[in-house]
């Protein structure tokens, strides 16, 4: 018995990953470091965060962005 498909399954990767946030306004998608704690098969969710420059005054102060909600600092 040949199901279709399912050759193309059984060899594909895991999920694509999340592409991070690197720019004023974009989602951050970041994920947190593992835990050895955590559940066996646990697997975290990206950061909903938006990724924003300092301001002061309405006027950008630096050259970097960091999540408003976790507080990466993006590259």
């Amino acid at each position: 018995m040949n199901i279709p498909g399912y050759d193309d399954w059984k060899l594909a990767g895991p999920d694509e990953r999340h592409e991070i946030g690197n720019a004023d306004g974009e989602t951050c998608n970041r994920v947190p470091e593992p835990d050895e704690d955590a559940p066996r098969g646990y697997r975290p969710k990206p950061c909903e965060g938006v990724m924003e420059r300092p301001r002061v005054n309405g006027k950008p102060v630096d050259n970097f962005v960091t999540c408003d909600t976790c507080g990466e600092i993006g590259d």
